[in-house]
């Protein structure tokens, strides 16, 4: 977020009035809890375009996070004006109407939103049945890199890397599992009339009836009130229908209930709960507040409110919440837990590891402390304790494909000998054998293969990986290096070319892409590709090292030697450098500079 703020920060130098840059600082700092910072820039985007209606909807939720309602009712009500179909707006003013009272305005506004977002999410779901849509979150990779063999001479010019193989690895913190798997964050509790606590995972649908609320807005506020248990009935109502997952009929049995107790705990939290079901995080934290206004020291109240603050990617207040939570009652192996998943998502994986081993402590078969624990391990470099954790979590679910897949991957990013190849070999065959169609095995599968030098099962396991999602940038760059490594070089060059249309600011495809020209002594189109990679990436030796060599293929030395020149600025001890800088001045006639070198 801070670095969005800064990029904004610098367009804004150079061009004042950038109206992109201003709604991206806008909402960055509205993510930051600075709100006059965002007031500021939403006041300067309507200054520049009156009508811009992202500009009237943040100003209006940083007014409401600075108390000043009525404004904030304004400016939800200006883009309602502009977009009548704007949910966020409808939900967020009917947060505010709610605040000051009027709650059967933000009925209202509950239900048009809720109306509109049930048809959002209808549309949809017609859209995946009817297209051949893939998911692309692989994109967001990481890049892995096998060894290099730098030992090969060209005529008198070290090549430089050519049998590099950098393969993009999936990013697998963002692997999506089957939905069969249990999720990575254990899910927020809800209360029943009981105040009996429930972490069952539910799927987000709608089957939301209309009738039962049509039939609760026609009774008038006069004749529930003559009925003291009303609130109290349709409260429950509501927590049936969130049960069958209805979580927008839940929402509005809910707020009627609210509407005739508005200091009813339960209806707050469980409304709060079906809020976050459906993504309107603002909203549910909204009532969570409420809920602890009344209830101050309800631990699952602050751990709920943390879950959503986590969902919305505020990673400090949800830790906070969590805190006050497990302060509140230390004996809950989910507080831990879940406060160390967001510690895991900021990075400190050191602190996320404390509370993982705290969960544990408390309940020895949460499996989802283990595996994450393991995942901490992993990327502190503690390679042993990653691959325990690993193999405790498959104990307690043997047949888990999240931490198969990712025991397999630490086997094989950790391939000291044969045997851990071997041993990824065995968790991907098994994924394998529970999901044939699961892609991101078949591609880390493909990258062993590749490793062990079967290049025909790499290129079978990564078209098959391809074929499953052919927009996978990933997958397609990995079965281009597998083509380049067999010497089908026009094959690797369609596919390099593919996966740039799909992630066209990737540098490490533009290296591969350039190894392919070099290969085929385009010195000309690799040097291109090369300006690409240090446009994208910045200058290192490697890549210095790489259009030095092409530059010296074409005899053009002067050229060569000032990017030799570079990477030894960067690199002093870089031996190809300073052999192939000695030849291109050989060549250039500096003998002088040549003995220097020697």
């Amino acid at each position: 977020m801070d670095n969005l703020i800064n990029i904004c920060s610098k367009k804004l130098d150079l061009e004042p009035n950038h109206r992109k840059a201003l709604f991206l600082r806008a909402s960055a700092f509205m993510k930051k809890s600075a709100f006059p910072k965002a007031l500021q820039d939403s006041n300067h985007l309507l200054l520049i375009e009156s009508s811009n209606v992202g500009a009237f909807y943040i100003r209006g939720c940083a007014l409401e996070k600075l108390g000043h309602i009525d404004e904030a009712i304004e400016d939800f009500t200006q883009v309602l004006g502009l977009d009548p179909h704007h949910a966020n707006a409808l939900f967020a003013r009917g947060a505010c109407l709610n605040k000051k009272g009027d709650f059967m305005k933000a009925i209202e506004d509950y239900n048009i939103a809720l109306q509109i977002d049930g048809e959002k999410q209808r549309n949809q779901r017609q859209i995946l049945r009817t297209s051949n849509f893939k998911d692309t979150s692989a994109r967001n990779s990481s890049i892995f890199n096998a060894e290099n063999n730098l030992n090969k001479l060209d005529e008198d010019f070290v090549n430089p890397n050519e049998n590099e193989t950098n393969f993009l690895k999936l990013n697998t913190s963002q692997i999506l599992i089957q939905p069969k798997t249990p999720s990575t964050f254990t899910d927020n509790s809800c209360l029943k009339n009981n105040i009996n606590f429930s972490n069952k995972s539910e799927e987000i649908t709608r089957n939301s009836s209309k009738k039962n609320y049509e039939q609760i807005a026609r009774n008038s506020s006069e004749e529930f009130s003559k009925n003291p248990l009303k609130a109290e009935q349709l409260h429950a109502q509501g927590f049936e229908a969130r049960k069958n997952g209805e979580f927008h009929q839940a929402i509005l049995l809910y707020s009627e209930a609210l509407a005739l107790q508005p200091n009813h705990f339960k209806a707050l939290f469980n409304r709060g709960f079906a809020f976050d079901k459906l993504g309107h995080h603002d909203s549910a934290i909204e009532d969570y507040t409420r809920a602890l206004s009344l209830e101050p020291k309800n631990a699952f109240a602050y751990y709920n409110r943390g879950i959503s603050y986590d969902r919305k990617g505020e990673f400090d207040p949800a830790i906070h919440n969590f805190t006050i939570a497990i302060n509140l009652d230390k004996t809950k192996a989910d507080f831990y837990h879940n406060r160390g998943f967001t510690y895991r998502k900021k990075g400190c994986f050191e602190a996320a590891i404390e509370d993982y081993t705290k969960a544990i402590a408390l309940d020895s078969k949460h499996f989802k402390a283990v595996y994450n624990r393991a995942f901490s391990y992993e990327k502190i470099s503690e390679v042993s304790k990653a691959e325990d954790d690993y193999q405790a979590a498959l104990r307690l679910q043997p047949k888990n494909l999240s931490a198969l897949y990712h025991l397999g991957c630490l086997y094989e990013k950790n391939d000291k000998t044969k045997d851990f190849l071997t041993s990824a070999l065995a968790c991907f065959n098994e994924v394998l054998i529970l999901d044939s169609q699961y892609a991101p095995a078949l591609n880390a599968r493909g990258l062993v293969w590749d490793k062990l030098k079967n290049y025909e099962a790499a290129e079978k396991d990564f078209s098959q990986a391809v074929s499953l999602e052919n927009e996978n940038a990933v997958f397609i760059h990995n079965r281009a290096c597998c083509l380049r490594n067999m010497g089908k070089f026009k094959e690797a060059l369609e596919d390099f070319y593919q996966a740039l249309t799909l992630d066209e600011k990737n540098p490490v495809i533009y290296s591969n892409l350039g190894l392919v020209w070099r290969k085929l002594e385009e010195f000309e189109k690799a040097i291109g590709v090369y300006d690409k990679e240090i446009e994208l990436s910045g200058e290192n030796p490697r890549v210095l090292n790489n259009r030095a060599y092409c530059f010296a293929k074409l005899a053009n030395y002067q050229n060569s030697v000032r990017d030799y020149t570079k990477a030894l600025s960067l690199d002093c001890k870089n031996i190809h450098s300073l052999h192939n800088r000695g030849i291109c001045y050989e060549r250039l006639g500096l003998f002088r500079n040549v003995r220097f070198i020697v």
